[in-house]
């Protein structure tokens, strides 16, 4: 529904800007056929000027103008006219004035009439005039003994009580489009060209806006799949990288397995040469034990370190003297120390290896 309302909006205003464009094309062939061809000879211009009603889309210039063959006349125009500059119009009567102003849509700004004694001649002012006026405010009164020239002021704009009679920028074989593009403002160009630009705005989004809201975005696709019929399919897996090829290391030179015979030797006298089978794939080669330390057999009068021998004397732990103080003429008693015996090794320790020398211990020296 909302679509539909859109479309009539644009619709309204194309018809709108389409019967202005249609009104001045029809106003444009009525002076065609029914104005008068003349010249207009500009002179100067007034100073003062007005905004057109009731829409203020252009500014109105009133000129002095001499109208073939020598009739003045006073003429208003929203163009800036060149002074000295010959112009052709067309103009229309009295009656037709009235019919025309009365079918057209848009105010014909255009008017001439007959220059009388209450218009006055237009002032030219100097262009630093608006300065000079400030200098003046600024700096006061120069005296009673100082004369200052009177200047001229902007005159009173003609009057707009006296009848007149449209006019349009035309030549004797101006075609239609001619006419109406040489007499259209500035301000009426711009007015146009916005509206043109609204109503394009109003048929886009009208053209976006769908007739039932709830509808997904992108049915109208030729391509549109229901979300509820598309299917996923899982991502692809990557290509499988290269594998690795077990290869076995080669025996050391000096190291024979336990499992594996003795490499014969080759001779010079062979054909051919003999090698070592290499390890089998499927188990990983043997690695030869750790050598054992070599020991040194003690003599037969000493005994082994790893067994616990008797303390020759009582050992005490204690750090302090337990012994009663001597008597006059005796000795003191001295603190022998001795070593704790080590205990005896069990089942699940390995022995001590033997020392590398069979000296005798202090002990036994």
């Amino acid at each position: 529904m909302k679509k539909i309302l859109w479309f009539l909006f644009a619709f309204v205003l194309a018809a709108i800007l389409g019967n202005v464009v249609t009104n001045a094309w029809e106003s444009a062939r009525f002076f065609q056929e029914k104005g008068r061809d003349t010249s207009l000879k500009v002179g100067r211009k007034y100073n003062a000027s007005r905004w057109a009603a009731p829409v203020p889309l252009a500014k109105i210039h009133s000129y002095v103008a001499i109208m073939a063959p020598d009739h003045e006349v006073l003429i208003e125009s929203d163009q800036d006219l060149t002074e000295n500059k010959e112009y052709f119009i067309r103009f229309l009567y009295r009656d037709d004035a009235v019919a025309a102003r009365s079918n057209s849509v848009l105010p014909l700004i255009g008017a001439i009439r007959l220059k009388t004694d209450t218009d006055g001649a237009p002032v030219k002012l100097a262009k630093t005039d608006v300065f000079d006026r400030a200098v003046e405010k600024a700096m006061g009164p120069l005296g009673d003994d100082v004369y200052v020239a009177p200047k001229a002021v902007a005159e009173a704009a003609p009057t707009t009580a006296i009848p007149t009679v449209p006019f349009v920028f035309a030549g004797a074989t101006d075609s239609t489009a001619e006419i109406v593009w040489n007499n259209a403002s500035t301000g009426q160009l711009t007015v146009g060209a916005l509206w043109l630009l609204i109503i394009q705005m109003v048929v886009l989004h009208a053209w976006v806006t769908p007739f039932d809201p709830k509808r997904p975005t992108g049915v109208e696709r030729k391509d549109f799949v229901h979300p509820s019929m598309r299917r996923v399919d899982a991502t692809p897996l990557a290509a499988p990288s290269a594998k690795l090829a077990y290869k076995a290391k080669p025996p050391e030179p000096d190291f024979i397995p336990a499992d594996k015979p003795a490499k014969k030797p080759v001779s010079a006298s062979s054909s051919g040469s003999e090698f070592m089978p290499a390890p089998s794939a499927s188990r990983p080669p043997s690695f030869a034990p750790p050598p054992k330390r070599a020991t040194i057999a003690l003599p037969p009068s000493a005994s082994s370190p790893s067994i616990p021998r008797p303390p020759e004397a009582p050992y005490s732990t204690a750090t302090t003297a337990p012994f009663a103080p001597a008597a006059a003429g005796e000795a003191e008693p001295t603190l022998k120390l001795t070593r704790k015996p080590k205990p005896a090794p069990s089942a699940t320790t390995s022995p001590l290896p033997p020392p590398e020398s069979s000296s005798p211990t202090r002990d036994q020296a």
